[in-house]
């Protein structure tokens, strides 16, 4: 999804660059520049949920290692929780207990817990690399948009002193229309997939429950 989105992001700037004869150029590029400025700060926003998360989520899990196998120092919890040779040996240690259905139902509960660290973290990471990405974009395709900017609006003036193409500019308008449309629908469609994804990824392994 995250690459779907910058692939898109780029095609909508393709077209403008491809468009500097358009009249209305200045218009889409105020509407490419704010889905990219939208789509950054939905990134930070789901960074900071997943972060926020992801330390209760650890912190819970400690408390039901802790309480599970009261033995374990604070060091081997961390490890467990942080590495799967850490997890093997929390299991082979609870497994150990007197209690094996409790502990066993317990080490299934644990390791299903540890592996959506695992998920939460590796999205985070991904979420961190999405985001450098689309502002390195942005820092590339500013200044070639602004000179496209100018160019077209001198291209402009000139059509409104004295250059007659009724055809062509009937044209232009028409294709502006299906642009614009076309903006606004890549901003909604944008908007839905970062909210399908942020539903999807709370609710892995039970999520939702907490």
């Amino acid at each position: 999804m995250q690459n779907l989105v910058r692939d898109d992001i780029k095609i909508l700037e393709k077209k403008n660059q491809q468009s500097a004869q358009t009249a209305d150029l200045q218009v889409r590029l105020t509407q490419t520049s704010n889905i990219k400025k939208k789509f950054l700060e939905s990134i930070q926003n789901y960074s900071r949920v997943e972060n926020s998360f992801n330390q209760r989520y650890r912190q819970r899990l400690y408390r039901q290692i802790e309480t599970v196998n009261p033995n374990m120092t604070q060091e081997e919890i961390h490890a467990a929780l942080n590495d799967d040779q850490g997890m093997q040996i929390f299991s082979q240690a609870l497994l150990r207990s007197n209690r094996h259905g409790e502990a066993r139902i317990a080490l299934q509960e644990v390791q299903e817990r540890h592996q959506d660290i695992k998920k939460i973290e590796q999205t985070i990471i991904e979420l961190a690399e999405l985001f450098n990405e689309m502002n390195i974009l942005i820092e590339k395709q500013d200044e070639p948009l602004q000179l496209i900017s100018q160019q077209a609006e001198t291209v402009y003036t000139n059509i409104e002193h004295g250059i007659q193409h009724q055809d062509k500019a009937i044209e232009n308008i028409r294709s502006a229309r299906r642009k614009r449309c076309y903006c606004f629908g890549l901003f909604i469609l944008i908007l839905i997939a970062i909210t399908i994804v942020v539903v999807i990824v709370k609710c892995i392994g039970g999520v939702c429950k907490i």
